[in-house]
């Protein structure tokens, strides 16, 4: 039990080292691409940036990093009390991890280390504009996706969206796009220029690409068969680590003819591979078989994959 500790403790640092490098990489697309262009594609980013460009005739310097900071730590702590504190924990390294970032490479005034203001001020603007619109945004849709593989995020306006489901009964992603059409809107109102307004949601888009074909494919999901004598070491190994079900199939071996135990579950990529490294620890002689499937749903998460109205035509079609 000792190695599953440490494949345990292994895989908490692979997600820290993750996230950090995933906020990382969200960062420095924002600073360098995003934020000194004006480019608003939704987010807590965008609202620092808006509220940075309203107080500089008083502060007379971009204060988007200390902006953010501010909104961060107040979302994590309504995330703390409202929420959840695992919700809470989960966002944790990643709030503190991009807020850091952005801090630094602000600081660091990259845009102009990197050349990237000279080269925009150069030339046609617009097509400089789109290019740096579609670069942060494969940027931050990379970043972001591995911060979601070490099952963490950026916190911001994921915090809200939650809120939104948890309190308004609405869907994550309506809310996500409520809350990103809403930021979109008052930067234009704020910035009032088209291309500023059409390339940040171009960059929006690419990022919501980039995310669903990197992290998409990474959260896979696995269909996961053990034929063991330890079924309830590895069942409380999948309920306690995975907070998921399995099924117990009773076979017959074809040479013994001897009943056997087969648990039965389904879980992403990462979770099958944190329990294919498990399971030899618990049963040396259990037999795992493993196969991908396209989708998998039904009990309680039925609703997330099948609408109302959907529902409502089929039962129309069974009367």
């Amino acid at each position: 039990m000792k190695k599953i500790e440490k494949i345990k403790m292994s895989e908490k640092i692979k997600n820290i080292i993750l996230i950090l490098l995933g906020s990382a990489l969200v960062a420095l697309s924002n600073s360098i691409f995003i934020v000194p262009f004006n480019l608003v594609k939704g987010g807590m980013t965008s609202v620092a940036m808006m509220v940075s460009n309203l107080l500089y005739p008083l502060t007379n310097t971009n204060t988007t990093d200390i902006v953010l900071w501010i909104i961060n730590i107040g979302l994590w702590f309504v995330a703390l009390f409202f929420i959840g504190k695992k919700f809470a924990m989960s966002t944790l390294v990643g709030t503190i991890g991009y807020s850091v970032f952005m801090s630094l490479f602000l600081r660091l005034d990259l845009v102009s280390k990197f050349g990237l203001m000279n080269y925009y001020e150069s030339g046609d603007p617009t097509a400089k504009l789109i290019l740096f619109g579609l670069a942060g945004g494969v940027i931050d849709g990379f970043g972001a996706s591995l911060c979601f593989m070490g099952k963490g995020s950026t916190g911001g306006s994921d915090v809200i969206s939650v809120s939104c489901v948890k309190y308004l009964n609405m869907k994550q992603d309506v809310a996500t796009l409520s809350i990103d059409v809403i930021t979109i809107v008052l930067g234009f109102i704020i910035f009032q220029s088209w291309e500023s307004l059409l390339v940040g949601i171009l960059s929006a888009l690419i990022t919501s690409v980039a995310i669903k074909n990197i992290y998409g494919k990474y959260n896979s999901i696995y269909i996961i068969d053990i034929l063991t004598t330890k079924v309830d070491e590895i069942q409380r190994i999948i309920s306690d680590e995975f907070h998921d079900t399995s099924t117990i199939y009773i076979v017959e071996g074809g040479f013994s003819k001897e009943p056997k135990k087969v648990v039965h579950c389904v879980l992403v990529y990462k979770e099958a591979k944190m329990l294919k490294a498990m399971v030899p620890e618990i049963d040396k002689d259990a037999f795992l078989t493993e196969y991908e499937t396209t989708s998998a749903y039904g009990g309680s998460t039925y609703d997330a994959y099948i609408s109302d109205k959907t529902k409502e035509k089929i039962l129309k079609k069974l009367k």
